[in-house]
């Protein structure tokens, strides 16, 4: 709710200082996937995101197609090529501090740091994984497990962390409940001391 509460606010807002929001919740769809769309601001397909401090760095460094675990270049790349455009961006909002930034990518500017990460074509991606779904067995694992601090225990990386396929994957992991949320361990070499679930 906290997000939704977020996403209406800085549209408010947008609105207010003189950008021209459209298309909200437009339904899109590419190659048989089907999404919605948060909005054009400005004519740019934009996806509106509250994020942590540590997320929000990546947005305002313009540093998030190196380190995209939850696929938001892929989802809005989707929106955007239904729209027949290349450009595309992201209004986020450090939802701890109240900071804002505005992130743009084009796929079409060769000269950007980022381009060989955005520049794939997005049809191709959704057909690799379809496919992926589709077999019997489980593909590779999407990330190797990462080291959990100092404990010489191994954790889920977070692309892995938040994905309902975690126990399929990773069949042997084991759940415990730290004060800042749930910490999936693949391997328990020093037992925590927190309540395992």
């Amino acid at each position: 709710m906290y997000g939704h509460l977020i996403e209406e606010m800085l549209l408010f807002l947008t609105r207010l200082s003189g950008h021209e929001v459209t298309d909200e919740q437009k339904q899109c769809e590419v190659a048989g996937i089907t999404g919605s769309m948060d909005c054009k601001i400005d004519g740019v397909v934009t996806d509106i995101k509250s994020v942590s401090s540590f997320g929000f760095k990546k947005f305002k460094d313009g540093s998030l197609a190196y380190d995209d675990p939850f696929g938001y270049v892929a989802q809005i790349k989707g929106y955007a090529h239904s729209e027949g455009e290349t450009s595309f961006g992201w209004l986020a909002m450090d939802k701890q501090n109240g900071h804002l930034t505005y992130l743009l990518y084009d796929s079409e500017d060769t000269q950007a740091p980022v381009h060989d990460k955005i520049s794939y074509d997005i049809e191709e991606h959704i057909e690799r994984v379809k496919k992926l779904v589709e077999q019997p067995d489980a593909p590779e694992h999407c990330h190797e497990a990462v080291p959990d601090g100092k404990s010489g225990n191994m954790k889920l990386a977070v692309g892995c962390s938040y994905c309902p396929y975690k126990h399929t994957c990773w069949p042997g992991v084991r759940t415990f409940l730290y004060s800042s949320g749930p910490r999936y361990l693949t391997e328990v070499v020093n037992e925590p001391k927190v309540t395992e679930i």
